[in-house]
This record gives C-alpha cells, sequence and structure tokens, in this order.
C-alpha cells in the first residue's frame, strides 16, 4: 500500500515537471530564439505604453502645480498615477521577460485608457464642461485599436503564446485602484468646477491666489479718500495696498503716525470681531486659517511708506472671540498712552494745558487731566462751571477728536476732564458719555 502511494506521488510530480517543462518550451525554445520585439509592438509598448503614461503624468503634474496638493489630494492623485505607472511598466517589463500575464496586463492599460475618457465624458456631461469631439472620441479609439492589435496579431501570439497565458491578481488589484481613484478624482474635478473651496484637490495656497485675483477685479477705486490699489500675495503674508493721495509722508509728524498706527490696528481688529458680512468673514477665516498675516500697507502720494499694520493669524483669532464685547487690548492702551504723556504738558483748549491722560479700566473712562490758566479762584468759580466746560467741549468737539477719543469709541467709554487749577487744585470735573461723542469720531 504505502509502495502505491509512493508511486503515485512520483507520477503526479513527474506530470508538474513535463507540465513547467512544456509552458517554459513554448516561451523559449532553446533550439528557436524567441521573436524578437519589434515593429508594432514595440511602437505599442515604448509609444502607446510607456510614452503615452509618461505624458500622462506630465500633463497631471502640471495640472498639480496649479492647484496645489492636499493630503487627501495627494493620496487620490498617487492612486490615480500610481495605478497607472505601475501598468506601463510592468506591461512593458512582462513582454520582454515574455511573462504569461503579459497581454492581460496590457489590457488592463488599455481599459485605464478607455476609464478615463469614460470619466472626461461624465465630468463634462454633469460638470457643464465643454469638450471637443475630438478629444472625446480619442481615448477610445485608441484603445479600439489597440485591442484587436493584440487580440489578432500574430506577433502577439508568437511573443506570449495564447496558450500559457494568464490574469494574475495583481492586474485586478491594479484596475481597482485605478477605477476607484479615476471616479473619487473627477467627482472632486466637478467639485472644483462648481466651488472650489468645497474640492478635496484644491489647496488653500490656491484658493487664496484665487480669492485675490477676483479681489483685484475691483480695485483700484477710492474710499473716504483713500486709494484702495491692489492686494499682493507676499510670501505668507497677504498685503492690502493703499495710498493718501493728498498726502505727503513730510507733512506728517512720526509721533502722530506711530500713535495713528497704535489706534487704527485696534480699528482693524475692532472690524474682524464685529463683521457680519459672510462674504467678508469666509475672506478673512481662509487668509488667516491657512496661517497667513495680513498686512495694510499706507503709502503717501510719492509712493513712500508710511505705515504698515500686521495682524496674525493668533491676534485674528482672539478678535473673533470677542465678538460684540471687543475692547482694545491693554497693551495697545498703555502703549498709546506711553507715546501721548511722554510729550506732555502741551497746550490745550487755548490758554490751558493737557497734563496727563490715563484710562480707568473699572469704570471704563478715558480721563484727561486739564490745567487751567492763572485767575483768581472766584473767577474760575464764577466763570469755569461744569455746564459751561462741557459745552465748550461738546462745541469744539471736531477740533478735540483724535486717535484717543477714536480709541475710546472703541471700547464705548466716557471721557472725563478734570480740570485743575494751575497750582494743581481739583476745580471741576466734566464727563463726556460715549452717546454724545461717538457722532465726532
Amino acid at each position: 500500500m504505502e509502495q502505491e502511494t509512493l508511486v503515485e506521488n512520483v507520477s503526479e510530480r513527474s506530470d508538474l515537471v513535463e507540465n513547467a517543462s512544456e509552458r517554459s518550451d513554448l516561451l523559449q525554445n532553446d533550439s528557436q530564439p524567441p521573436r524578437k520585439i519589434n515593429g508594432w509592438l514595440a511602437f505599442f509598448l515604448w509609444v502607446g505604453v510607456g510614452f503615452g503614461a509618461f505624458m500622462s503624468c506630465v500633463i497631471t503634474i502640471l495640472a498639480i502645480s496649479k492647484i496645489g496638493v492636499t493630503p487627501v489630494s495627494a493620496l487620490i492623485y498617487c492612486g490615480y498615477l500610481g495605478a497607472l505607472v505601475v501598468t506601463a511598466v510592468m506591461t512593458i517589463v512582462a513582454f520582454y521577460k515574455r511573462k504569461e500575464n503579459a497581454v492581460s496586463l496590457a489590457f488592463v492599460y488599455i481599459a485605464i485608457i478607455a476609464i478615463d475618457g469614460l470619466a472626461q465624458i461624465a465630468l463634462s456631461a454633469f460638470g457643464n464642461i465643454s469638450l471637443e469631439i475630438k478629444n472625446v472620441v480619442r481615448p477610445f479609439l485608441w484603445a479600439l485599436i489597440w485591442f484587436l492589435y493584440l487580440m489578432l496579431s500574430k506577433q502577439v501570439k508568437e511573443v506570449i503564446p495564447v496558450e500559457i497565458r494568464k490574469t494574475k491578481p495583481v492586474e485586478i488589484i491594479l484596475l481597482v485602484v485605478y477605477v476607484v481613484s479615476c471616479i473619487v478624482l473627477h467627482v472632486e474635478l466637478d467639485k472644483m468646477v462648481k466651488d472650489p473651496k468645497s474640492s478635496l484637490l484644491v489647496s488653500n495656497e490656491y484658493l487664496i491666489k484665487q480669492t485675490i485675483a477676483e479681489m483685484n477685479t475691483e480695485f483700484p477705486t477710492m474710499s473716504d479718500g483713500i486709494r484702495i490699489e491692489k492686494v499682493t500675495l507676499e510670501g505668507k503674508t497677504v498685503m492690502y495696498n493703499y495710498q493718501f493721495p493728498n498726502v505727503g509722508l513730510d507733512d506728517l509728524d512720526a509721533g502722530y503716525i506711530s500713535k495713528h498706527c497704535i489706534y487704527h490696528k485696534q480699528e482693524v481688529l475692532e472690524g474682524y470681531a464685529t463683521e457680519t458680512d459672510e462674504d467678508i468673514i469666509g475672506i478673512t477665516d481662509l487668509f488667516f486659517g491657512s496661517g497667513y498675516d495680513v498686512c495694510y500697507h499706507f503709502k503717501d502720494r510719492k509712493d513712500m511708506t508710511v505705515y504698515d499694520i500686521v495682524v496674525t493669524p493668533s491676534e485674528y483669532e482672539w478678535a473673533k472671540e470677542q465678538a460684540d464685547t471687543f475692547r482694545c487690548e491693554k497693551a495697545a492702551w498703555e502703549e498709546l498712552l506711553t507715546e501721548v504723556n511722554s510729550e506732555l504738558p502741551i497746550e490745550y483748549l487755548g490758554d490751558c494745558f493737557l497734563n496727563n491722560v490715563t484710562v480707568d479700566f473699572e469704570n471704563n473712562a478715558l480721563i484727561y487731566t486739564v490745567a487751567l490758566p492763572e485767575m483768581k479762584s472766584y473767577i474760575l468759580k464764577l466763570f469755569i462751571t461744569e455746564s459751561y466746560f462741557k459745552n465748550f467741549i461738546i462745541e469744539n468737539a471736531e477740533g478735540l477728536s483724535n486717535y484717543l477719543w477714536s480709541m475710546a469709541g472703541i471700547d464705548k467709554m466716557d471721557l472725563k476732564y478734570q480740570l485743575v487749577t494751575s497750582e494743581g487744585e481739583d476745580h471741576v470735573q466734566v464727563v463726556v458719555p460715549y452717546e454724545e461723542y461717538k457722532e465726532y469720531l
């Protein structure tokens, strides 16, 4: 019994060896060298498959370079181009090594071309994209010609005999990877055509460039006497370029520019905090959410820089968190008051002197300490009353309003004027509520 089993095993192994030998003889006979790959088969492999795959990669990469790469799009492109390139390389290698799945790989490559053509038609139909008829027909005609060639060519049959041809799992895997990647890619391309922001293929850098291009179609323009020239992209900074057409840098005091810049930045931050226009919010969210700074660049009539206001993503997020409860940064108030008080005392309100300016954050008030001129006390009490001084301030509000008033207006502070005598004794205190001076800001 054991001898019979042994004989059967030896017989089975002998059959396997004979089959393998026959298969090997078909692929490459020792007495007859295999048919060389030339003519139309060589043209198909090197031009149709090799060069075709190379050009597909070049065209796709050039398109990607315009819209950028996202982590998701990188994965999609890897599947899309990867399956194409791997199939092309494996097809060429398989034919030259006379592998039994060479023709099967070639059919997969042809199927890939046809599937891509079908996807283009679908994108054109659903995405309202016009395609020339030659671009629609070309991939299908190419696929049909080379499919018939592989099926009927005598040379192909001599290089890879029909009897030994096989399909391996790798062909199925490559085809599935390509089909899935192609479907996802073209779905996202359709989204990109309709709304770039909704597509996983589009990078934020591309969206920013497109947004800036759209914004610049409305510029240059004038607003409140300031010329808005254009928006530019300088590295990781979005720059709004403004010009004062009637102001020269030589006409401005350096101290005034510095203090005005401090106030202006708080005004910009307040604008971000209280903005309700969804389009504007979408643009600023895109800029700052992509890690870009935003710079407001102001020039004089001779294109000399007056000042820059730079807002970082963290400052933007802080302002957005404040929303309608926005208050100027205490550090900004401290910086501004330090600069203001360094120049005091100065003449103020005619023959008075401004001695000091402070902020009472607890009571939300901007406090001016004003020294009255030398006068007899009974004259001061008789003429400089609280009601008189308050009316005087309101009547001269346009002349008194400056960056201090404006910054106080952002915080809706009251204005407190503490009048002291020339000897420093308290005389009277006047309070101007925000509601009474806001119209002069």
